[in-house]
């Protein structure tokens, strides 16, 4: 006989869900077809509840971090500066889709999907010693047919009293449609937008990796980079998904030292890798960051190729604090223009290949 779908409501006054709902399962079966931009309307009724974690999971958190602490699982609270998504594109009634906890409700990011970002990371920043099918990268990730040394677990949302609505509605707006779907009509400016709503997600999660000793702290490093650097999700292009640590801002810059490509730092962080994240990471306020591409006269001078890109900058020995300039340092210095062009003077040294 006929059966009437689970994702359709026949109460068009149907309203916020109750306290404690289960969101999840709200957002994939809650949809009343007979209002007005449904999808808008289901997820404001998500987004707008004033407490979005139930009481109960955070008695599920607490047993999970207990469970973590008896198989000695290595675990770091990473945290969103700005937003998340994950699972954008999963099937979904309202065509956008998040990762949901099934049990609980609450937003998680899969381990499947923080495995799969640390191996793309590991196969395209971190040199050829860790390239897919070296050793090193078998010994993390596994193959096909065996598994690695350690297990990505799945982030579960920190559960805390000032973040009771982790869940905030977001939107896209897709312009010029029948241009994008191929139809032969040129993009115009009176073309009407779309607007479409999707939910993302603001908090912190419990990052876990259990397995062998020495590969854990890897395994955890390697994470650290790619959620800093690439972020996690959908979006990352336009800034969503990025993650630091917590108690780490993001930023392990030694100033007080200089790295080298064989100090032991990072766990097992490569010159490549520390190389490409001191040019990432935003200098002291008023200097610059680049790496020395050209030294002649046995390290009279060269010339340094900033990481914001533009001219190149001439160093000379007599500025620089070792009284050479060397091949392939990464710097921090003060630009000022000369007669002659760009110049660096105040040189810190940040990393230097041995």
């Amino acid at each position: 006989m006929p059966t009437r779908s689970l994702r359709i409501i026949s109460d068009p006054n149907a309203g916020l869900p109750k306290q404690d709902t289960n969101l999840g399962l709200w957002f994939q079966k809650y949809f009343n077809s007979q209002v007005n931009e449904p999808g808008q309307v289901l997820i404001d009724s998500i987004t707008k509840l004033p407490k979005q974690v139930d009481q109960v999971y955070g008695h599920y958190f607490n047993r999970w971090v207990k469970n973590l602490k008896e198989i000695d699982a290595l675990t770091e609270t990473a945290k969103t500066p700005g937003r998340m998504v994950v699972n954008l594109g999963a099937d979904s009634v309202t065509e956008v889709s998040i990762a949901m906890h099934h049990t609980y409700g609450v937003p998680y990011i899969p381990g499947t999907a923080l495995k799969g970002l640390a191996a793309h990371y590991t196969n395209s920043n971190m040199g050829a010693a860790w390239v897919k099918g070296t050793p090193a990268y078998k010994a993390i990730f596994g193959t096909g047919k065996t598994a690695g040394y350690v297990t990505f677990h799945d982030a579960l949302f920190v559960p805390e009293e000032g973040n009771s609505q982790p869940l905030k509605k977001d939107t896209v707006t897709g312009h010029h449609q029948d241009y994008n779907k191929g139809d032969n009509v040129p993009p115009a400016d009176w073309d009407s937008p779309t607007i479409i709503p999707f939910i993302s997600v603001h908090g912190k999660f419990l990052i876990a990796i259990s397995g062998d000793e020495k590969a854990k702290p890897v395994a955890m490093e390697i994470l650290r980079l790619a959620l800093l650097n690439e972020g996690i999700g959908a979006k990352t292009s336009s800034g969503y998904g990025r993650m630091v640590f917590e108690g780490q801002a993001g930023d392990r810059t030694q100033d007080q030292s200089v790295l080298t490509s064989t100090t032991p730092v990072n766990h097992g962080e490569t010159y490549e890798v520390m190389k490409k994240r001191l040019l990432k990471e935003a200098p002291t306020s008023g200097w610059k960051r680049g790496y020395v591409q050209t030294v002649m006269n046995e390290g009279e001078f060269g010339f340094i190729v900033s990481a914001k890109g533009g001219g190149r900058v001439h160093i000379h020995k007599d500025t620089h604090p070792d009284g050479q300039v060397k091949l392939d340092e990464v710097l921090e210095y003060i630009e000022e223009r000369s007669s002659k062009g760009l110049r660096a003077k105040s040189v810190k040294v940040l990393l230097r290949k041995e």
